[in-house]
């Protein structure tokens, strides 16, 4: 017991250190240009519904969703013809300056434009602009941006140097408090080298989610899921700022936005430094909860003891227990592709929506 508290008395010391640490200098010297996300303006809600409860006397509390005449009728898509802007944001985590860059825009893999840039001070950030006229949302397209394409510059990481977005993917918006930001830069690339930005590592995870569509592939689902998952805008945010939603997402409603979650430093980097997996490899937790912001429910709740069952004595265990929905595993059931590519390209807006 006394070993126990010991070392957990020491993990908070270190905990502590690192947050109170005021200068922040990044890990490995030298430039890094890194392109944290792609934005898509203008945005459009996703979907806000009310809900009739009462229905089911047994279960009052459980509504069943609408939308009122207002919510129906809003806009969620650009319209045909429309002019949508896609703005590249590159940062330099470093602690040099990058020098002037080439960089270039493809669409559709095609190149599309290529110019030169000034060179982006430690800590400094630039932004480029691609305007494109939307066709509709039922058109895959892709949309990259590329800098130091022929890697004239010698960079800390090398791997975040372009992204790739497809332009009808659902979008995320995170929120990272500026301590759990800042220990991103200084101590995620001692257990991870390949990211040098808290970005690096979100985009990490939404290329998994995209990837683990890509594999779910079954008889009604045999090209996967379609449906494809975009880091939109990283907001970060001062120190004092109070969670907005301590119960749930850690984050505003963001209604521009189809998922949203907030890094607050009342959890984290705690949870990333006792679980240094998560900054290796996917975050599962936070997969699977932001599977219940793309609709998706808990496939365990199909899980039936004997203790619940008031007919017969029996009970029986979900098929699907060995999914993402299930037990956070990298995979997603059938049950979960059927479901999203039954609601493709429609934005979203509430748990179990393709169940209605």
């Amino acid at each position: 017991m006394q070993s126990n508290c010991s070392v957990y008395k020491y993990l908070i010391a270190a905990i502590t250190t690192i947050l109170a640490v005021s200068a922040i200098t990044p890990l490995f010297a030298g430039p890094d240009l890194d392109v944290v996300y792609i934005s898509r303006t203008p945005r459009y809600y996703k979907y806000d519904v009310s809900y009739i409860n009462g229905l089911d006397p047994r279960d009052w509390a459980n509504g069943k969703p609408y939308l009122t005449a207002q919510e129906a009728a809003k806009q969620r898509w650009p319209s045909p013809g429309e002019t949508v802007v896609f703005t590249a944001v590159v940062k330099n985590p470093g602690d040099a300056p990058t020098g002037d860059f080439t960089y270039k825009w493809y669409f559709d893999g095609e190149l599309i434009q290529t110019s030169t840039a000034p060179s982006i001070a430690p800590g400094g950030r630039s932004e480029f602009t691609y305007t494109w006229q939307w066709d509709s949302e039922w058109n895959d397209h892709t949309i990259k941006f590329e800098v130091d394409p022929d890697n004239i510059i010698a960079e800390n990481v090398e791997t975040n140097n372009s992204r790739e977005d497809r332009t009808n993917a659902l979008s995320f918006r995170f929120h990272v408090w500026q301590s759990v930001y800042d220990w991103f830069l200084t101590e995620a690339p001692k257990i991870n080298p390949q990211i040098a930005s808290f970005e690096d590592w979100a985009q990490m995870q939404l290329a998994l989610i995209n990837q683990y569509f890509k594999e779910a592939v079954f008889p009604l689902a045999p090209n996967g899921i379609l449906e494809r998952v975009r880091l939109d805008e990283v907001v970060v945010e001062p120190e004092d700022t109070p969670d907005p939603d301590p119960w749930a997402c850690h984050a505003p409603p963001d209604f521009e936005w189809d998922c949203r979650w907030g890094f607050t430093p009342a959890e984290y980097p705690r949870i990333f430094i006792e679980n240094p997996m998560f900054i290796t490899g996917r975050y599962d937790w936070g997969h699977h909860e932001w599977g219940h912001q793309m609709g998706l429910i808990d496939l365990y709740r199909f899980d039936l003891g004997i203790d619940q069952n008031h007919i017969v004595p029996l009970g029986h265990n979900s098929t699907r227990n060995f999914c993402m929905m299930t037990g956070n595993e990298p995979r997603y059931s059938d049950h979960t592709a059927y479901a999203i590519n039954s609601k493709l390209h429609k934005r979203c807006g509430y748990f179990g929506e393709y169940l209605y």
